[in-house]
C-alpha cells in the first residue's frame, strides 16, 4: 500500500536507522498513518536487522507496554524477569528493531527503555504513539496530509497528497471511480473538510460508491455544529468539523438488527469470520445474513481475504469507536457471544484432539485474541470455569503468540488451586497442555520434573476406555514433552502405548502420527531396515487421511535416510513443501524438525550456501522461541558450515561458545551429527593446535546469548538459496462460483440467489466472498467489473 505524501517522514526514519539511532518515537493523532508507516518498515527486506512488529491494539489500560509487547512475542518469561527482561534474554547482542504500535493505552517507562536498550547493545526501539515519549529519542511528527487550496486549479488539486490517497481509495471501492473537472473540487472540499485526515479521507473515499462526491460534501457540511469524535476532527473558519457526521448519516440508514449488530462486532478486536458475524445475531440465519449485507452494502464493515480460508468482516478504527461510543451493549448481547464463541472453540478443539481437520480451527485461530480476552474475564470471575476454556485455547493456538498469554492463565488457575471446581475431564484437559506449555517454555529443558509430575497428574485424571481420543491426545503430548526435556526412553514409550491404543480403536491419524514416532525412535537406535518400513507406512497412511502432521514428519525422517534406502516409487515430497505446509499448520516444532533436516540436506549435498540459508533460520527461530538446546545445536551446525567454508576461525568462535556445555549437547545429538561435531573440532584443532581455545577465545569466549546473533549475521552473509515461487491462478472460479458471480451481475441480492439457486443465504454469503477473494476485489461492483473486463460473463 502506498505511503501518499509520506516521503519525507519515510526518509527521516530510515536515516534514524541507519545512523544507529536507539529509540525513535513516531508521533501524531490517531489517523494520520502511523501505522502504515510500521506496516512499510517491516514489509520492506532488511539484510542488516530483523524487524520484531508488534500490534498492542486492544491492550488493557495502564499497564506496561514491554509487558504486554513479551506476551504479544510469546516472551513472557517466568522467572520474574518481567517484559523487559525477557525480551532482552531473547534479543541479546542481535541486531533487532522492535516496532511497537498503538501504545497510548499503556505505559513506555523511561527507565524500562534504558534498560532494555543498555542490555541490547544493537536494538533499535521504535514506538508510535499520539504525543511524544517523555524521554531521549528521535522524533518522527506526522501530521494530516496536505490538502488543495481554495482557488486551486484542476492540475494542482490532482497532485495534493491528500486527493491521490482518495483517488486510490474510492478506486477500491469503485473500480471506475475517476476524478474529472467536474468532480476534482468536490474532491478538494472533502479533503479539506476532514482536515486532511487520511483515516477520515479513506472512509470517506468508501462510500462513493453509494455517494457522489457532490453529496459526499453535503453530510459532511451537515455536520459543522456536532461533537465530534475528537481523535478525527479538523479545524477551519473557527468551526470543529468532525467525520461524525458521515457516520451517522449512513448509520441511520440502518435497520435497528443491523445496528445491533454492528454494536456487536465492535467488540472484537479484529476481524470477525462470517460463521461467527451471523451467529451473533439475534434473529434467523437468513436474517442475519441480510444485516450483515447492509452494514457491507454501506462499507461500515468490509471483507478481509487474509484471515483463514474463510470471509472475515472487519470496521475501520473510527467504525468501531462510534459504534461504541453511539450504542450501548447488553448483557444479553455479551452472554451470546461467550456462547458463541465457546461453542466454537470446544468444536476446534475437539477437532485437534481427534487428530482431525476443521475449518472451525482456522477461525478459532483468528479470533485469538479475542478468546484471550474473554479468558482474562472468566478467570477473573470465576478461575474454576475457565479450566476448560484455556485448555481449548492451548489445543487450537498452537505457533500463535497468545498461547503465552494462555500458558500464564492456565498457570494461575493450577497454582491457585481453583481445579477442584471443573469437571474432571476439563481439570485433566488444563492440567495436560499446563505441563506441555511448561515444557515448551524457554526453561522447559530445566523443569523436567515438574513438566512429568504436571503430566501424570492429568494422565491418572483420564479413563481410556470412556476417554479414548483424550487418551490418545495425552500419550502424544507426552512424546513431545520428553523430547522437549531430553527424556527419550519415556518419549519412546509414549509412542508405543499410543500406538497400541490407536491400533486398538482404530484410529487412522493417531496411528499414523504414533507411527512417525516410532520411525524415529528406530532410526535414532540405528534400525535402518525398522525406520524405513515404518515411515513409509506412516507416510503412505497419512496420506490418505490427510494428515499434514504425518505427512510433514514421515517426510522429514525419510529425507534423513541414506540415499536409496526410500523407495523410487514413493510420491514423496519436497523438505521446501513440508516446510510450507508446517507453517501453514502454524507448528512451530515441525518447523524446527524441518529447517534442521533442510539445513543438513543441503550441507550433505555440498551445498554450503545453501545450508547457511536454512541453518539461519533455524537459528533465528529457536531465538525467538528461547530455545537453547535447539539454539546451541544449531550453533553446531553454524561450525561445520564455516569449515567447509573455510572460515575456520568463526567455527572456532561458535565451538568455544559450546564448550561449557559439550556434554548435553552432544547427548542429544544423533550419532552422525556426533560424528561432524567432532570433525570440526578436530578442523580447528588442526588449524590452530591444540591450544586454541586459549589463544583464540580469551577470557571464556562468546556466551550462547552473543553466539546466536552473530552466528545468524555471519550465516546470512554467507547464504545463497535459490527459491522458487508459483504463481496462483488468479480466476479460479469453480462453476457454482460463476454461477454465483453471474446472479450477482444481474444485481440480485444474496436470499433471490439462494432461491435462484436452491440454497441457504449463508451459503451464497460463502461463495460471493470466495469469489471476491480470488478477483481480488472487495465487492459485487468490483466483481462485476472485473469480470466483464476478463471475460468471466457470459455475453447478453
Amino acid at each position: 500500500m502506498e505511503l501518499h505524501g509520506r516521503q519525507r517522514e519515510t526518509a527521516a526514519l530510515e536515516r534514524d536507522l541507519a545512523s544507529g539511532a536507539r529509540c525513535i518515537s513516531i508521533n501524531g493523532r490517531a489517523g494520520v498513518g502511523k501505522t502504515a508507516m510500521l506496516v512499510s518498515l517491516s514489509a520492506t527486506p532488511r539484510r542488516d536487522a530483523d524487524v520484531w512488529n508488534v500490534d498492542l491494539a486492544g491492550a488493557s489500560n495502564g499497564g506496561s507496554a514491554f509487558d504486554e509487547a513479551a506476551r504479544r512475542l510469546g516472551l513472557t518469561s517466568r522467572g520474574g524477569a518481567g517484559g523487559v527482561g525477557a525480551i532482552a534474554s531473547r534479543i541479546g547482542r542481535g541486531r533487532v528493531v522492535l516496532a511497537v504500535d498503538h501504545s497510548e493505552e499503556l505505559e513506555v517507562e523511561r527507565t524500562s527503555v534504558e534498560s532494555l536498550l543498555e542490555a541490547c547493545p544493537q536494538l533499535t526501539i521504535v514506538v508510535t504513539r499520539n504525543e511524544p515519549l517523555e524521554l531521549d529519542a528521535s522524533t518522527i511528527r506526522l501530521h494530516p496530509l496536505a490538502v488543495p487550496g481554495e482557488d486551486a486549479d484542476y492540475e494542482a488539486i490532482r497532485e495534493e497528497p491528500s486527493v491521490r490517497l482518495f483517488i486510490d481509495r474510492a478506486t477500491r471501492s469503485s473500480p471506475d471511480f475517476r476524478i474529472d473537472p467536474g468532480n476534482a473540487g468536490e474532491i478538494a472540499e472533502i479533503c479539506r473538510l476532514v482536515g486532511g485526515l487520511p483515516l477520515a479521507i479513506e472512509l470517506a473515499a468508501a462510500r462513493v460508491r453509494v455517494l457522489s462526491t457532490g453529496r459526499l460534501v453535503q453530510e459532511l457540511r451537515r455536520g459543522r455544529d456536532a461533537a465530534g469524535l475528537d481523535l478525527l476532527s479538523a479545524r477551519g473558519g473557527g468551526a470543529q468539523l468532525s467525520i461524525r457526521a458521515a457516520l451517522a448519516s449512513t448509520s441511520r440508514q440502518l435497520s435497528g438488527p443491523a445496528r445491533r449488530l454492528l454494536r456487536q462486532l465492535s467488540e472484537f478486536v479484529g476481524p470477525v469470520p462470517l460463521e461467527v458475524a451471523v451467529a451473533l445475531g439475534a434473529r434467523t440465519p437468513a436474517q442475519n445474513v441480510d444485516e450483515l449485507e447492509e452494514l457491507v452494502d454501506l462499507r461500515l464493515i468490509e471483507l478481509r481475504r487474509s484471515v483463514g480460508p474463510a470471509s472475515a468482516y472487519d470496521l475501520l478504527p473510527i467504525v468501531r469507536a462510534y459504534a461504541r461510543e453511539s450504542t450501548s451493549s447488553s448483557d444479553e448481547d455479551a452472554r451470546r457471544r461467550r456462547a458463541v464463541l465457546a461453542a466454537l472453540l470446544r468444536e476446534a478443539a475437539s477437532a485437534v484432539e481427534s487428530a482431525a481437520g476443521s475449518p472451525s480451527i482456522a477461525t478459532v485461530q483468528s479470533l485469538r485474541r479475542d478468546l484471550v480476552e474473554e479468558a482474562r474475564r472468566i478467570v477473573a470471575d470465576e478461575p474454576g470455569r475457565a479450566a476448560g476454556w484455556l485448555a481449548d485455547c492451548a489445543a487450537t493456538l498452537n505457533g500463535f503468540a497468545e498461547r503465552a498469554s494462555v500458558s500464564d492463565l492456565l498457570e494461575e488457575v493450577v497454582r491457585a488451586d481453583a481445579l477442584g471446581s471443573a469437571e474432571r475431564e476439563a481439570q485433566a484437559r488444563a492440567l495436560l497442555w499446563s505441563a506441555h506449555l511448561l515444557a515448551l517454555s524457554p526453561d522447559g529443558a530445566g523443569i523436567a520434573a515438574a513438566v512429568s509430575e504436571r503430566h501424570r497428574r492429568a494422565v491418572e485424571l483420564i479413563d481410556p476406555r470412556t476417554e479414548p481420543l483424550l487418551s490418545l491426545q495425552a500419550h502424544f503430548l507426552g512424546i513431545m514433552n520428553f523430547v522437549i526435556t531430553g527424556d527419550l526412553r519415556a518419549a519412546a514409550a509414549s509412542a508405543a502405548a499410543g500406538a497400541a491404543e490407536a491400533a486398538a480403536l482404530p484410529h487412522a491419524a493417531w496411528a499414523a502420527r504414533f507411527e512417525v514416532w516410532l520411525a524415529a525412535a528406530a532410526h535414532a537406535a540405528g534400525d535402518l531396515d525398522g525406520a524405513v518400513a515404518r515411515s513409509v507406512g506412516a507416510f503412505e497412511r497419512g496420506t490418505r487421511v490427510q494428515d499434514a502432521y504425518t505427512i510433514v514428519g514421515a517426510t522429514v525422517i525419510l529425507h534423513s535416510l541414506p540415499p536409496g534406502a526410500v523407495p523410487a516409487d514413493l510420491p514423496l515430497p519436497s523438505l521446501e513443501t513440508a516446510l510450507g505446509i508446517a507453517r501453514r499448520q502454524h507448528d512451530v516444532a515441525q518447523e524446527g524438525y524441518v529447517l534442521a533436516t533442510l539445513t543438513s540436506a543441503a550441507f550433505d549435498a555440498g551445498r554450503f550456501r545453501a545450508a547457511a540459508h536454512w541453518c539461519a533460520e533455524k537459528l533465528a527461530q529457536g531465538a525467538m522461541r528461547g530455545w537453547s538446546l535447539d539454539s546451541e545445536i544449531s550453533l553446531a551446525h553454524a561450525a561445520f558450515i564455516a569449515v567447509e567454508l573455510g572460515d575456520l576461525e568463526f567455527a572456532a568462535r561458535m565451538l568455544g561458545a559450546l564448550r561449557a556445555d559439550r556434554d548435553r549437547i552432544e547427548r542429544a545429538m544423533p550419532p552422525r551429527t556426533r560424528d561432524q561435531f567432532a570433525a570440526a573440532n578436530a578442523a580447528v584443532e588442526a588449524r590452530f593446535g591444540s591450544t586454541w581455545p586459549a589463544l583464540l577465545l580469551g577470557d571464556g569466549g562468546l556466551a550462547i546469548s552473543e553466539a546466536v546473533p552473530l552466528a545468524v549475521r555471519w550465516l546470512r552473509a554467507n547464504a545463497d538459496v535459490d527459491e522458487e515461487s508459483g504463481v496462483p491462478t488468479p480466476f479460479a472460479l469453480t462453476a457454482r462460483e460463476l454461477e454465483v458471480l453471474e446472479l450477482l451481475a444481474d444485481g440480485l441480492m444474496n436470499k433471490e440467489i439462494a432461491v435462484r439457486l436452491g440454497c441457504s443465504p449463508k451459503t451464497v454469503m460463502h461463495h460471493s466472498g470466495s469469489i471476491y477473494r480470488k478477483l481480488g476485489v472487495r465487492g459485487r461492483a468490483e466483481a462485476t467489473a472485473v469480470a466483464h473486463r476478463n471475460g468471466l460473463l457470459e455475453p447478453r
